[in-house]
């Protein structure tokens, strides 16, 4: 898979701090080669407020996805478009996030696959980690 565009959503970048199982996965994207890693701001923020909940080092959390990411180039088109397909997407699947719908738009703009555990975003287009 050498060569990806991926974006992470949060529920991958806490698996990779906690370092479970399926953050043995997400290690394995990052490591390899070529790959591209992009993290959305909104992303960004609920993985420090879910390690800070946790109880986790959040802020080596945010080191760690400044290290290994590159920060989404985002818009406020965007946003506007998050807005009208989070509608879509409440519709389709009920409870679905803001936030996770930006990082679908997001995906969509940079030809990026969503690497997530949410199944909301699980699609042809995903890598979904369970």
């Amino acid at each position: 898979m050498t060569g990806t565009n991926l974006v992470f959503d949060s529920s991958a970048w806490v698996e990779y701090f906690r370092a479970s199982k399926i953050g043995e996965k997400v290690w394995k994207l990052i490591d390899t080669g070529g790959n591209t890693i992009l993290t959305t701001n909104i992303a960004a923020a609920e993985v420090i407020s879910i390690m800070k909940r946790l109880g986790y080092d959040y802020q080596s959390a945010a080191i760690g996805i400044r290290a290994l990411s590159i920060p989404a180039k985002e818009t406020q088109e965007d946003y506007l478009k998050a807005g009208e397909r989070h509608i879509e997407m409440k519709e389709k699947f009920g409870d679905v996030s803001l936030a996770d719908t930006i990082i679908a738009v997001i995906a969509e703009k940079n030809n990026a696959r969503i690497v997530t555990k949410d199944f909301h975003l699980k699609s042809s287009n995903s890598i979904f980690l369970e």
